[in-house]
């Protein structure tokens, strides 16, 4: 997998209907009808692709909200490649 870029800013899609569930995040891209659900930390990040974190910066806030010895660098990058292959978030033009 590709290595993402750890200062690179994320935004989300345009057009998602997110309806908060009991475990995270249903996200529908009404385009193709797809239908994307985020468990409770895949939400977390979902949230933080607001264009003022960087991935870095979202590993550091996860480190800090669940007590964790290290960020989580390379699950936060896999979850972003993951959101951006499916459509849901992009990096934010610098």
């Amino acid at each position: 997998m590709e290595e993402m870029n750890k200062l690179q800013r994320y935004c989300r899609a345009g057009s998602l209907e997110i309806s908060e569930i009991p475990d995270g995040y249903m996200v529908t891209v009404p385009k193709t009808g797809r239908v994307h659900y985020l468990n409770p930390v895949a939400a977390i990040i979902f949230e933080l692709c607001d264009e003022r974190h960087s991935a870095d910066e979202i590993a550091e806030l996860l480190r800090r909200e669940f007590s964790l010895d290290s960020p989580p660098e390379a699950q936060v990058s896999a979850c972003l490649a993951t959101l951006v292959a499916e459509g849901l978030v992009a990096p934010c033009p610098s």
